[in-house]
């Protein structure tokens, strides 16, 4: 729950740093955030140790809700008025379904296969790569908002 509050807490200043600096800027940060702290999570979730896995989990929840923050924001920004709603749920929907969804079947499926959470940390840094090749790939002025990125 601390860590929850926490996520809660960096989406907030994420949503706010992105109205001052750019949704692509936030985007870009939280997902080398989530990239770089793929391996060392799970290191420290492997000593059992429960004060070091509480910290663990306040960093991975505090460097998502950076990017998460500005996340509605930029996608309604990426389309024109007339079809936001629709292109925002069909994008949005679309990978809830397709990565969020199966998240946990793939990641139990690689921990049961290799024995390992490299393979888990793995997963992880591909999945925040490709989120982060996205970011940079986006448009970097949005004409909706008028933001530079």
């Amino acid at each position: 729950m601390l860590a929850t509050t926490l996520r809660m807490a960096t989406m907030h200043l994420g949503a706010v740093a992105s109205d001052r600096y750019g949704r692509r800027p936030l985007a870009i940060l939280g997902n080398v955030l989530m990239q770089a702290w793929a391996f060392p999570v799970f290191w420290i979730i492997n000593t059992g140790d429960m004060v070091l896995v509480g910290i663990a989990t306040f960093v991975a929840y505090g460097s998502a809700g950076v990017c998460d923050g500005p996340a509605a924001a930029y996608i309604a920004e990426l389309f024109p008025a007339d079809v936001r709603s629709s292109g925002m749920t069909l994008l949005y929907q679309s990978a809830s379904i397709l990565i969020s969804g199966s998240t946990p079947f793939i990641t139990t499926a690689l921990l049961a296969r290799t024995g390992t959470t490299v393979s888990v940390s793995l997963y992880l840094a591909a999945m925040a790569a490709i989120a982060l090749v996205s970011a940079l790939l986006l448009p970097r002025d949005l004409p909706e908002a008028g933001l530079g990125g």
